[in-house]
């Protein structure tokens, strides 16, 4: 059983400009998404940007497609917006309207599809948690020695 907004997007897919160009597919397990997410091109996350969640929203799904080698189309978040501007891997929807999407889609050439694919892999390198590790070790390390200095400077 299809939900209706399941059923009213696979309907907006079928608009002349981009009809056979997108599919969907069903939920997978967590340890397949990134395989089955780059035998795509592009990743969708379009949010609404109304609520305080949704513009402060940095979804997973955001660095699986990253790690996926995907261009990325987002709306809604500020900071989705930020990551996509840094690395330019891919174009940012103020607003998430059909006509929107339509209109970037419509408007992207293979070649720019792939430099933004191309991007997105560089932004990997960048985002990966051997890297990131690293940066959250040094954080803890910091931290925890500004609180020993702390609690020996009273005594």
């Amino acid at each position: 059983r299809q939900s209706s907004t399941r059923r009213r997007i696979e309907e907006q897919l079928q608009a002349p400009e981009i009809a056979g160009r997108v599919t969907m597919t069903g939920a997978v397990p967590a340890h397949e998404l990134v395989p089955l997410a780059a035998q795509a091109d592009i990743g969708l996350i379009l949010l609404k940007p109304d609520s305080a969640h949704n513009r402060g929203a940095l979804p997973n799904k955001f660095f699986d497609y990253i790690h996926a080698g995907l261009m990325i189309i987002a709306s809604g978040s500020e900071a989705m917006r930020l990551m996509i501007e840094e690395f330019q891997c891919g174009v940012f929807l103020p607003d998430p309207s059909r006509e929107s999407l339509t209109a970037v889609l419509t408007s992207l050439s293979p070649d720019r599809i792939r430099n933004f694919q191309r991007a997105a892999l560089r932004a990997r390198k960048a985002l990966s948690w051997d890297r990131e590790s690293r940066k959250l070790s040094g954080l803890y390390s910091r931290l925890s020695r500004k609180e020993d200095h702390a609690g020996t400077a009273g005594s």
